[in-house]
C-alpha cells in the first residue's frame, strides 16, 4: 500500500511539473525528429547569455523560492534549481514553488 502511494505521488508530481509546458506547446523536443538535430536547433537559437545560464544550477533556503531566485531564473536564464529536503515540507508547497520557478 505504501509503495503504491509513493508511486502515485511521484506520477502526480511529474505531471504537475510537465503540465505547464504541455499546455503552452513549449516542449519542442517531443517532435518526431532526430534528437541531435533538435538539440542543434535549440543551441543555435540561444544567445551566449542563455547558454551560460543553462549550465548554472541554484539552490535556495526555505520552502518558498525567494524573489531573488525567481529574478535570477528569469533574467539570467538559469537552467536548473536543486530542490533539497528543507525545500519540501509538503508536496503541495513544493509543487507550488516549482511551478513559480517554471513561469
Amino acid at each position: 500500500m505504501k509503495l503504491i502511494s509513493k508511486r502515485f505521488y511521484f506520477l502526480l508530481f511529474a505531471f504537475v511539473l510537465l503540465f505547464p509546458r504541455l499546455i503552452h506547446g513549449q516542449t519542442l523536443f517531443w517532435k518526431n525528429e532526430d534528437p541531435a538535430v533538435l538539440a542543434g536547433e535549440l543551441l543555435e537559437s540561444m544567445t551566449d547569455e542563455e547558454l551560460v545560464g543553462q549550465v548554472l544550477m541554484l539552490g535556495y533556503s526555505g520552502t518558498v523560492p525567494s524573489k531573488a531566485i525567481l529574478d535570477w531564473i528569469r533574467d539570467k536564464y538559469i537552467g536548473g534549481v536543486k530542490i533539497f529536503g528543507w525545500n519540501a515540507d509538503n508536496i503541495p508547497d513544493m509543487v507550488a514553488g516549482i511551478n513559480a520557478m517554471q513561469v
